[in-house]
Formats: structure tokens, C-alpha cells, sequence
């Protein structure tokens, strides 16, 4: 079972708040739409780590495709409005494409992968630095369709962006966790929760021997 309960290193306060707590107050048919928002908005975990959707947790990879879709209608309007100026569809790609990854890193925070390994700006510029493989072969592989083959400036964006999505899923699963290094911190984490509610139940045990011994 995901863990969900509230972050308390935020003050869980406003509007926002009132939200988190409207939307988890839904139900249907008796069971809850959604639980666990509080640990994303008010903390520091993915929505793919403690979000249940009617008490089930969803996989991973469809909470990236929410957030590479919506990153994905951003850098579409960011291209066709770019297109009006600049008629070439690689360089119309390869410019939306790399400007789209600033917003792709807040949202995979968020929805897909968790808190930051290191420092915002730290993880960005590893993000940046592990999509600059996948810019060059998404850009050359959208001058051959285009160019070679003909094919149409929004036709060939889309099928440019769907085997890029699949490919940058894996590279970004292993990129994030920076070679497991936020996977064992959750890990030991877990197990420093584990040790303090076996350290406050036989506190309480050895309190309720001094009662009764009174």
C-alpha cells in the first residue's frame, strides 16, 4: 500500500489546501476518486509514488504519459507558433523540443519521479544534459522525413514525437534516480520510519509496566 499519509514540513493552509481537500472528499459509490494529493502538493513525493485512483495505484509509466502529454501540447502550440516564422520543421522541432525540457522537469517532479536528486538546478542541468542524445537523433530523424521523404511539418512532429516519448521514459527512469541513489535514500528512509514506530511502541509498553507496577 502506497504511502499517504499528509508531508508535515509545510503548512497544509489556503486555497490549495481547500482543493487537495474537496478533491479527496469525492467519492463514488463510496470509494474515494483520489487520496495521497497532500504528499505531492504539500511535500516532496511523485503522484506515481502515493496518488491511489479509487484505491488503486497506477503505474508509473501511465503518470509519465499525463505528464509528457501535456508537455506535449505545450511544445506543439510553442511550434506552431514558431512555424509562422520559421518555415524549416527540424529547426521549428529542435528548438520547441529543447525549450519544452524546462517544463518537462517540473512536471515529472511532480507526477512521475519525485523530489530532486541534488539541487534544482543540479538535476535540470542533468536532465538537459541526458535529453541532448535524444535532441540530436529526434532532429535527424525529422530532417529525413521531412526533407527526403516529404512528409508534412505536423505529420512528421508527431511521429518524431512518439518513439522519442518511449525512448526518453527509460533514460529519464535511470537519469533521475542518478544510478539508484534516490532509491536506496528511500529505502534507508523507510527503514528510519520503521525504527522509530518500534521505538515509540515500546516506549508506550514500558510506560504502561511503570503504571501498572504503581
Amino acid at each position: 500500500m502506497a504511502d499517504i499519509s499528509p508531508i508535515k514540513d509545510k503548512p497544509v493552509t489556503g486555497n490549495v489546501a481547500s482543493f487537495v481537500k474537496w478533491a479527496q472528499s469525492l467519492r463514488v459509490r463510496g470509494v474515494p476518486l483520489i487520496t495521497g494529493l497532500e504528499g505531492v502538493v504539500f511535500g516532496t513525493r511523485a503522484a506515481s509514488e502515493v496518488v491511489l485512483i479509487f484505491n488503486v495505484k497506477p503505474p508509473q509509466y501511465l503518470w509519465y504519459m499525463l505528464s509528457g502529454g501535456i508537455c506535449d501540447i505545450l511544445q506543439f502550440c510553442m511550434d506552431c507558433i514558431l512555424h509562422m516564422y520559421v518555415q524549416d520543421s527540424s529547426t521549428c522541432w529542435a528548438v520547441c523540443f529543447t525549450a519544452s525540457i524546462l517544463f518537462r522537469h517540473s512536471a515529472h517532479r511532480y507526477l512521475v519521479f519525485g523530489n530532486y536528486v541534488g539541487s534544482y538546478y543540479k538535476s535540470l542541468l542533468r536532465m538537459y544534459c541526458g535529453y541532448s542524445v535524444s535532441i540530436i537523433l529526434s532532429t535527424a530523424f525529422n530532417v529525413v522525413v521531412t526533407r527526403r521523404h516529404g512528409l508534412n511539418h505536423y505529420v512528421a512532429f508527431v511521429f518524431t514525437l512518439l518513439w522519442t516519448g518511449i525512448v526518453n521514459f527509460f533514460m529519464l527512469k535511470k537519469l533521475w534516480s542518478f544510478n539508484g541513489v534516490k532509491n536506496r535514500t528511500s529505502e534507508n528512509n523507510l527503514k528510519l520510519d520503521t525504527l522509530d514506530v518500534d521505538v515509540e511502541i515500546a516506549t508506550q509498553s514500558n510506560e504502561e509496566e511503570d503504571r501498572r507496577t504503581r
